[in-house]
Order: structure tokens, then C-alpha cells, then sequence
């Protein structure tokens, strides 16, 4: 069908193991700049990423020839690699199993989830792009 357009947004979130704070705040730009390098190699785009000491949020665009189960094994699995020879999170374990992913409408505001606090809420999702 010529001239068919699709679209897949994703907001994913995926917690470390046992929800412990092992994503150091300040050096967690370098873990963001990683996954946009994954992102690229799967040809996904990377809209906005961001998180704070024991979660990540990505909001990506799949293209239909990834499921998101994939997508999220991959992403998780390369992440865990890079941040266990990281020497920035020496407590890094591993990511909790089972993701939360919902499907992202475009036109709708970004928010951050309900309960985080405004200071949260601002410094939660970044642009990333690789320097």
C-alpha cells in the first residue's frame, strides 16, 4: 500500500533490580547517551529519556518491524553490560524484570508520573543526542 504512513510511540519504564538507587544522579547523561547509541543501531527513534536514581523513562518511536518485548530486551540487556564496567555505578546489579510500557499519542504534553515532585518533574525527561 504506497503512502502509508505508521507511527509507533512507546513510553517504557523499566526499574533496577529490587528498585535499589544505583543510578547516580549527575553521571546518569553518560547512561542516557549509551541507550541512544542502542536506539540508533536498532533504528528506533529516541525522543526523550530521563529518570531518576532507581527507573528510566524512554519515550521512542518503533519501527514496525520491532516488538516491543525485543526492543525493550535489547535496550535492557545492552544497558546492564555498559553499567556493570561503568566504574560510575559500582552498585548496579541488573534491571527488575518485566517492563511497564504504554502507547504514547502524539500531541499529548509530556508529563512526569503522578507523585514526583516538581523539582522531579522538570529534570525528569532530556534531550539526547550524541556529542
Amino acid at each position: 500500500m504506497p503512502n502509508t504512513y505508521t507511527q509507533l510511540l512507546f513510553h517504557v519504564v523499566f526499574s533496577t533490580k529490587n528498585r535499589e538507587r544505583t543510578l547516580t544522579d549527575g553521571k546518569r547523561d553518560a547512561l542516557y547517551k549509551y541507550i541512544w547509541g542502542i536506539h540508533s543501531n536498532l533504528n528506533c527513534h529516541l525522543y526523550r529519556i530521563g529518570g531518576v536514581d532507581d527507573h528510566v523513562h524512554i519515550l521512542t518511536g518503533l519501527p514496525t518491524t520491532l516488538a516491543v518485548a525485543k526492543y525493550v530486551q535489547e535496550i535492557k540487556a545492552g544497558s546492564s553490560h555498559w553499567l556493570k564496567s561503568q566504574s560510575d555505578f559500582p552498585r548496579f546489579e541488573s534491571w527488575q524484570d518485566g517492563p511497564s510500557s504504554s502507547r504514547a499519542h502524539p500531541g499529548v504534553p509530556l508529563r512526569s508520573t503522578p507523585g514526583y515532585s516538581k523539582v522531579a518533574a522538570t529534570r525528569l525527561w532530556r534531550m539526547v543526542a550524541p556529542s
